[in-house]
């Protein structure tokens, strides 16, 4: 046995029984070492988050060093730094739930909490949030139109350019 989860004496003492008995029960498992504690639920979804987060982190940052000169992330290499976090660790979470939801289907009811990987949900989460305030920031500074961007390139052309292409537009020759 290990330490129990942050609150779970506090879902045991309830005076609800069957509050007290899902507590129990899930905290005892169905074999030794099976339960939901401190252990299972947290420290060892854990390590594989930590896993990913430095798999990505070197991975941009080398990337950032390799071009730059510096490990500094640009904004563009920012988010792309956060949404291939949130790719991986939405893909970690994606399993776990299957796993969970799996286990529950098949009979494992109580104890199938224990499959949940709680430390990358929350990171899911706490990404899925960033991701979208930086894709709202980029909306707000927005990208040109059509009208400024033709605008803007054919400021740069020359009157003998302009006549010239005009012309070729209606050569008979080449239609």
């Amino acid at each position: 046995m290990n330490l129990p989860l942050p609150g779970w004496t506090l879902l045991y003492e309830m005076s609800n029984p069957d509050l007290r008995k899902f507590a129990n029960d899930a905290y005892a498992g169905t074999n030794s070492g099976d339960g939901l504690n401190l252990r299972s639920g947290m420290l060892t979804p854990g390590l594989g988050m930590l896993a990913t987060e430095v798999v990505i982190r070197t991975h941009t940052h080398l990337g950032a060093y390799r071009s730059t000169g510096t490990s500094r992330l640009a904004t563009p290499a920012a988010a792309k730094h956060a949404e291939m976090l949130l790719a991986a660790h939405a893909a970690a979470g994606a399993i776990s739930l299957s796993k969970t939801t799996a286990a529950a289907i098949a009979g494992e009811t109580v104890v199938a909490a224990r499959h949940l990987n709680v430390p990358v949900l929350i990171r899911v989460g706490m990404l899925a949030l960033k991701v979208r305030c930086d894709a709202a920031v980029r909306a707000e500074a927005g990208a040109p139109s059509w009208e400024t961007l033709l605008a803007d390139e054919a400021a740069t052309w020359t009157l003998p350019e302009a006549i010239t292409i005009a012309d070729l537009w209606d050569c008979p020759e080449l239609g």
